[in-house]
């Protein structure tokens, strides 16, 4: 032990850390998932089909859609939470 005063002596991981993992990973996985749909050209459904209203080389009309701030906080908060709860787990189970 290192003498942490805030080492936890009990069997397993508390609740709080259990809950920070879950949310974290649905959050860093609901942001990801969010992500992919949030890059393309406005009023446009179907990128791979309509070449006439984006051209052959779509590239220079992909704008970033409406709500993807939301994706990308989501990713941020899911990652701070998996870190945050993985290093107080570390501390409270003596492994520092």
């Amino acid at each position: 032990m290192s003498g942490h005063d805030d080492t936890h002596t009990g069997d397993g991981i508390h609740a709080l850390h259990l809950a920070l993992f879950l949310v974290g990973g649905c959050l860093l996985g609901a942001g990801i998932v969010t992500l992919y749909g949030k890059v393309g050209v406005e009023n446009v459904p179907d990128l791979n089909g309509d070449f006439a209203a984006i051209g052959f080389n779509a590239i220079d009309n992909l704008t970033t859609l409406p709500n993807m701030e939301l994706s990308v906080v989501m990713i941020v908060l899911g990652i701070a939470a998996l870190v945050f709860g993985n290093a107080t787990a570390w501390r409270e189970t003596g492994s520092y």
